[in-house]
């Protein structure tokens, strides 16, 4: 994995059983490693109800015999969740898979841990805007990724195989920096604040030159520390300030942890963050404000 954007990479694929976000029915996931996809895992879930409805199985042929023996999502998430820990989440359509994974885990009552998350089909409209569709199969189609469409893991891995290849495109060593290329602000969820990833800037059409991404200090003494924002930036959206950390080498959080090396205050009053900060003391993580940030980076004030 590139040096500067160490965090773990995981495409992630839902199935669901019904029309509620919390029926989750099947997980895929996808790791990608030094650039290329290691591992594809694919789980079976007995949702909270048996319930399925035409539709979905029409979908993806899942019926409720098939996961009446199957782990609840609890069982299967007190193996996953250790291996997801910080880990950049990739999904197509994140906005469907992001919240069956928090509805699922409210469901269960479960803490929803801290990602960030980038969405593939919001990716390839930005850099592919002359395709006639941008869903997956066509994308598979397209890129001659194999696919069997609706299968958790096939689904999972050819999310992160279009990834990959977005990267290539922007010619950025990593996803960080083919996002802010991109134009994409990353999204976040568990921490204070959910952000959606979203676009910003027009799409690139005809060869024109993508988004200029400010050039960051690389400094190696940043890379992998772990770094959080609270409160609302001056020159930075939240989403371009993570992704400009994540191209620096560090590793944006949600929350503040034992792990934190720097929080980063914007405008506040006061937040949970910057309490928890404070209240480590010396065995906290340093407290900087925008100006600090930037110089930290080696961003023009």
């Amino acid at each position: 994995m590139s040096a500067a954007f160490p965090t773990p990479i995981v495409a992630i694929d839902f199935e669901t059983a019904n029309e509620q976000r919390a029926s989750a029915c099947a997980i895929g996931l996808a790791f990608i490693e030094g650039g290329r996809v290691v591992a594809t895992e694919e789980y079976l879930i007995r949702p909270p109800e048996l319930r399925f409805t035409p539709f979905t199985i029409g979908v993806h042929g899942i019926r409720p015999e098939d996961v009446a023996h199957k782990p609840e999502f609890p069982d299967l998430w007190e193996r996953l969740r250790p291996r997801l820990s910080d880990a950049l989440l990739l999904a197509h359509n994140a906005s469907f898979d992001m919240s069956v994974l928090r509805a699922t885990l409210a469901w269960y009552g479960l803490t929803v841990p801290a990602h960030s998350y980038l969405c593939t089909l919001l990716t390839a409209r930005r850099l592919w805007p002359d395709l006639e569709r941008h869903k997956l199969n066509y994308l598979a189609w397209h890129f001659g990724i194999e696919l069997d469409h609706h299968k958790a893991g096939s689904d999972a891995r050819a999310c992160a195989e279009i990834a990959l290849r977005a990267m290539a495109e922007s010619g950025a060593d990593d996803l960080a920096t083919m996002a802010a290329l991109s134009g994409i602000t990353l999204g976040s969820f568990g921490g204070e604040q959910d952000l959606t990833c979203k676009a910003y800037g027009a799409p690139r059409r005809g060869g024109a030159q993508p988004i200029r991404l400010p050039q960051v200090l690389r400094d190696p003494t940043l890379a992998g520390r772990r770094i959080c924002f609270t409160g609302t930036l001056s020159s930075l959206t939240r989403g371009e300030a993570e992704t400009l950390a994540a191209v620096a080498g560090m590793v944006p959080q949600g929350s503040v942890t034992a792990e934190t090396a720097y929080l980063v205050v914007g405008r506040t009053r006061d937040s949970t963050k910057l309490r928890t900060a404070r209240n480590r003391g010396d065995q906290g993580p340093a407290i900087l404000d925008e100006a600090q940030f930037r110089a930290m980076l080696g961003l023009a004030g």
